[in-house]
């Protein structure tokens, strides 16, 4: 039972990390998609 929680941990772990890289890269996403729309859009 022990195993099993500590197994559970180290999945959470790796979801947390994957998580956090695709909220990454989606916000580096929005920040890019802005500045081609700000630099499209005449001021």
């Amino acid at each position: 039972h022990k195993m099993f929680k500590i197994h559970l941990l180290s999945h959470l772990h790796h979801l947390i990390h994957i998580i956090r890289f695709i909220f990454r890269l989606v916000i580096r996403s929005q920040k890019r998609t802005r500045n081609i729309i700000n630099l499209s859009v005449p001021p």
